[in-house]
């Protein structure tokens, strides 16, 4: 603050108060100056007051923006916040007729209060979210204590060497104007957001607020019509109404009327202040004292409110997360149950061929020395055996890959003859259902890094599911292609295509299209889901195009070997 309170009648007039929110952003010369002005007009205002009241300093209020503007700065722009400060702060001085001396000392001295606060609150990490109850306890603990008791002593024993100034008395006016200057601005600065503004003013919020603050003054004005009743105390829960209604803003709001109210009840020698016959001093000290502890009492409890409206925010987050997990748990195990039942189907069909065939063979006896027919019989017997084995392996890979466990081993191979094996594997049931089934690679073929099983795997459920969902006529094209950095295998069907609703549940465990196509196909679900996990597992990629009765299109990347080598 300044010696204004042990100096009385000096020359000058205060410009109207100013305010200029400061940022993180980058302090170029017009934001520097922008702040330097905020900073002296605080400055101007509150040495203007302490004319109007004889001298006696009531409220400082530049330490406040200054402590604002260095909590919302990063720690490399303090000097330039710093430097503005104390220009603002001896200018000030200086046009109310304070020596350079004396303004280079008080403007210092400001500098040691805010510092005091901002450098342990920054290290503490606690300056960045002030509603938090910890870092405003942490706040008020600092500033009424170390900050503003350091500034206090300083100042006073300075006035004393320079101008005879009673110490207790210039200390503990320097502090009390300086307690509620900080009090007041700083939170309000560093917590009242312009969306807090704008609130204030919204259809369903402007009628509550404004009734809040016409009750508060109504308040006010009975306090000074019959200043002989004890009604100070109605102040307390007009503002608490309004930390309910509006948070922090509306604390703000009520603060600064009554600040106001009761400024200008000193100043102008009018209203419940007024009759008292106490020394003006000690009615400037009541002032200071009432509205300090009425700020950091509504300023508590808004911080308890806010900390209250965040764990339940928290909670509804975390109940909302807890019903999705929910949804999707329940969706998986509804995935899982059809898994089964199709799973029961799928068994059940290659295990009856088995037992089948082997009974006729048995029950033929050995007598019979085998009719012409059992070769044909055995031929069924290891088609469905294998078949199962492949279901067996599909559920054990899937498996693994669920528990983290499937374990690949990169060798380089030549992806056109992996493709070309696979094709010869399903040649035959390729003509048997009148799909043709075409082969496109490059000269000289593709070389890959890749497990060779696990490509084998992704191959056949590809080509397998392209020619099973292909009608007769159509066709089934296997591309293989360089791009970027990878190697790309393209499966291209002609067959019966996929809904658009159902292409974001493929390649999910046990999820299958669901249309008249699928019902009538055998089918576990588990085939694009581990041609996805096999591809990422390479660190590629699947993708899925599709469009009914036009055809699928399906893109599995792998690492290509040369950009591997």
């Amino acid at each position: 603050m300044s010696a204004m309170s042990m100096t009385t009648g000096l020359p000058g007039s205060a410009p109207p108060p100013s305010d200029a929110p400061p940022s993180s952003r980058a302090l170029g010369i017009g934001r520097v100056a922008v702040l330097a002005g905020a900073f002296l007009a605080a400055g101007l205002l509150s040495l203007e007051l302490a004319r109007q009241t004889q001298g006696i300093g009531s409220i400082w209020l530049m330490n406040g923006l200054v402590l604002a503007a260095l909590f919302k700065a990063p720690a490399r722009q303090w000097g330039v916040i710093a430097a503005a400060a104390f220009a603002a702060g001896l200018l000030a001085d200086l046009v109310y007729g304070y020596g350079i001396a004396s303004g280079c000392v008080f403007a210092l001295v400001d500098l040691v209060e805010v510092f005091v606060v901002a450098v342990p609150m920054r290290r503490l990490q606690l300056d960045q979210d002030i509603c938090d109850l910890r870092s405003l306890l942490a706040f008020m603990t600092l500033a009424f204590g170390p900050a503003i008791m350091a500034s206090a002593i300083i100042a006073a024993a300075y006035m004393g060497l320079a101008r005879h100034a009673p110490f207790a008395q210039s200390a503990g006016n320097w502090y009390m104007s300086d307690a509620l200057g900080l009090i007041q601005v700083a939170p309000a600065a560093m917590l009242v957001k312009r969306s807090d503004i704008v609130d204030l003013f919204r259809r369903n919020q402007l009628l509550p607020a404004f009734a809040s603050i016409g009750v508060l003054t109504l308040v006010y004005w009975t306090m000074i019509t019959w200043p002989q009743l004890p009604l100070g105390f109605l102040l307390f829960p007009c503002v608490l109404v309004l930390a309910f209604q509006q948070s922090y803003a509306g604390v703000a709001a009520g603060l600064v009327l009554i600040t106001g109210f009761i400024l200008a009840n000193i100043a102008y020698g009018h209203g419940f202040l007024a009759t008292t016959h106490a020394p003006l001093r000690d009615k400037v000290l009541f002032f200071q004292f009432f509205v300090v502890v009425l700020t950091a009492t509504m300023l508590v409890v808004t911080a308890v409110l806010y900390g209250k409206k965040k764990v339940e925010k928290q909670l509804r987050e975390a109940t909302q997360a807890a019903i999705e997990a929910r949804r999707e748990a329940d969706k998986a195990n509804l995935a899982k149950s059809q898994f089964l039942a199709n799973m029961s189907h799928e068994l059940r069909t290659p295990l009856n061929a088995i037992l089948g065939f082997s009974e006729i063979i048995r029950d033929g006896g050995l007598a019979q020395k085998c009719t012409a027919q059992c070769p044909e019989h055995a031929a069924h017997i290891h088609s469905a055996g294998s078949h199962l084995l492949d279901l067996v392996n599909d559920i054990l890979d899937a498996s693994k890959i669920e528990a983290g466990k499937y374990e690949i081993h990169l060798e380089r191979l030549d992806l056109a003859v992996a493709v070309r094996d696979a094709a010869a594997m399903l040649a035959q049931r390729a003509s048997e259902g009148g799909v043709a089934l075409r082969i496109e690679e490059p000269a000289g073929g593709l070389p890959a890094l890749a497990d060779q099983r696990a490509v084998k795997q992704i191959l056949l459920n590809l080509m397998s599911n392209a020619v099973k969902f292909t009608p007769s006529g159509g066709s089934v094209t296997v591309s293989l292609l360089t791009e970027g950095e990878g190697a790309v295998i393209v499966v291209r069907d002609t067959g019966v295509g996929i809904p658009a609703s159902e292409l974001p549940r493929l390649g999910r465990p046990f999820e299958r299209v669901r249309n008249n196509a699928t019902r009538t196909q055998p089918g576990t679900g588990l085939g694009l889901a581990l041609v996805r996990s096999l591809a990422e597992l390479h660190g590629g990629t699947m993708t899925i195009e599709s469009a009914e009765n036009v055809g699928t299109t399906v893109r599995v990347t792998l690492r290509a070997a040369s950009l591997a080598a």
